[in-house]
């Protein structure tokens, strides 16, 4: 996949507005760049999702879609599809490639804010290779809220891909979500090993550590049958 790179004052993706660098196959995955320097913000779903494809399968033919929905992210237990940012590795082939870096950092003399709300996600995925990573430099404050997210996962079941690393390398700054409303930090995989995650911030706000899921907002680093990574 190719890269993606934004330098920006302020970004906004929402209503299911995405960034995608995806690779199905034996090539890696793209990376997703951005320097900014006052706000990015992700917000919402797009509800409308599953209509969509209902008509373009009608124009298009089922096959097309549903080689197009295997690319296309967190279309959606609910038939929805979120806002967000997307790394996906999801070959299931030994040579499939790997998935694809991501970065946000805030432009010199910025005081960057990254807000996920409503269902939001930024993903780094992968099925048999190693997760994408993370990397959040010089933030001024990252907040989740309304069950957000950020992953860096292999949690196909049978399948040995190890987790991603997300790094928050923040030290003037605030990780903050609202604790009661299952935001998520997570570095999981199935079979293979966990990802690690690293903060170095001011604070850390309304998020835990935890093994396992809950309901409350949590940083996970865990894998079913592999090792957990650290936190």
């Amino acid at each position: 996949g190719g890269d993606i790179q934004i330098t920006a004052e302020r970004i906004e993706l929402t209503n299911g507005g995405q960034l995608l660098a995806s690779s199905s196959a034996a090539g890696e995955a793209g990376s997703i760049d951005i320097v900014a320097s006052e706000t990015i913000v992700i917000s919402d779903v797009d509800e409308n999702y599953a209509l969509q494809v209902q008509d373009a399968t009608e124009r298009f033919g089922l096959g097309f879609i549903g080689d197009l929905r295997r690319i296309l992210n967190r279309q959606g237990e609910n038939g929805v599809a979120a806002s967000g940012i997307f790394l996906q590795s999801l070959g299931e082939e030994a040579d499939a490639g790997a998935a694809g870096s991501f970065t946000i950092t805030e432009a010199p003399d910025g005081n960057l804010s990254l807000v996920l709300s409503d269902g939001a996600e930024i993903n780094a995925e992968t099925v048999r290779t190693t997760g994408g990573n993370l990397t959040f430099s010089d933030l001024d404050i990252v907040f989740l809220r309304g069950e957000s997210s950020i992953t860096a996962e292999a949690d196909a079941v049978g399948q040995a891909g190890n987790g991603g690393n997300i790094t928050f390398s923040m030290p003037d700054g605030i990780v903050l979500a609202t604790p009661d409303e299952n935001n998520d930090i997570v570095a999981n995989a199935f079979e293979g090993d966990g990802g690690n995650i690293s903060i170095l911030s001011r604070s850390i706000i309304g998020l835990e550590a935890r093994g396992s899921r809950s309901s409350r907002s949590d940083i996970r680093a865990s894998s079913e049958f592999g090792s957990d990574g650290q936190i």
